[in-house]
């Protein structure tokens, strides 16, 4: 471990790493409302945080949106078009963050009401288990 300014430890490994993965399909309604996808409880500190999601659009055209937030400050967000109907869409949203004694939240939402959105835990084709959608957070810096 190496010391840092004022204090902080950075960590050249991934020993205090975490991860989330979700564990059931999530429908995104209503519609233009963020639902928490995964959240993880971190230690105060810089982390590198890495979200993975597969959502999936049954009908209609539609946005699909997420960001990683602490529930009040957003750290990164994201906006796609699933582009056919019951074809799923991999997204990807990453941030580094300071983040504090809030837990850091996967949340997504879809901006139509033409089409229902899943965000899914396994994938539809030779899945295996349910690792369609993933939170890491990689510490940087830990206090």
């Amino acid at each position: 471990m190496n010391q840092g300014f004022d204090g902080w430890s950075f960590l050249p490994n991934f020993s205090r790493a975490q991860m989330v993965q979700l564990g059931a399909n999530v429908n995104l309604t209503p519609v233009s409302t963020y639902i928490d996808i995964l959240s993880l409880t971190l230690a105060p500190g810089y982390w590198l945080l890495l979200a993975s999601f597969c959502a999936l659009r049954t009908d209609g055209g539609c946005f699909v949106e997420a960001k990683l937030w602490d529930g009040t400050t957003v750290y990164a967000s994201m906006q796609s078009s699933p582009d056919t109907a019951n074809i799923s869409g991999q997204y990807a949203v990453v941030a580094t963050a300071l983040v504090g004694t809030r837990p850091v939240k996967l949340s997504c939402a879809t901006a139509s009401n033409v089409a229902t959105i899943f965000v899914k835990a396994a994938i539809g084709q030779n899945a295996a288990g349910n690792t369609a959608t993933t939170l890491l957070a990689i510490p940087i810096a830990l206090s």
